[in-house]
């Protein structure tokens, strides 16, 4: 079984951000670089696999991608997301360390504990 959360953040294929907070946690959510996938380039065979690869892929990635996109596009149109317990420093860091390091593996990715959001229609 391949561990897709460690070979998706292999600091080998994958460049660390340029700023790095020293209270940081292993894998911080804030260090998403969205210029990664605006490049051309595309990742090396194997180092990106949300759906596997080879014979045993997902065969209706594409329509999850395209499913996914959608789901995303109409969320950001038509809510603003916030945590639960409000945009305060230590609200924010305290979800960003569940989101990073609190992340459990059965079947697939999960969190250990839920993070409470909320969905403010605008």
């Amino acid at each position: 079984m391949i561990n897709t959360s460690t070979v998706h953040r292999h600091p080998k294929y994958w460049p660390q951000p340029t700023v790095r907070r020293e209270d940081s946690v292993p894998y911080p959510v804030s260090s998403f670089q969205p210029e990664t996938w605006l490049s051309k380039q595309e990742p090396f065979e194997g180092v990106f696999v949300p759906f596997a690869n080879g014979f045993r892929a997902f065969m209706g990635s594409r329509l999850a991608r395209v499913g996914f996109c959608a789901a995303l596009a109409f969320i950001v149109r038509n809510y603003i997301v916030q945590l639960e317990g409000g945009t305060d420093t230590g609200t924010l860091k305290a979800g960003e360390e569940q989101l990073s390091a609190d992340v459990g593996f059965e079947l697939g990715l999960e969190l250990r504990e839920p993070l409470a959001m909320r969905f403010v229609r605008v």
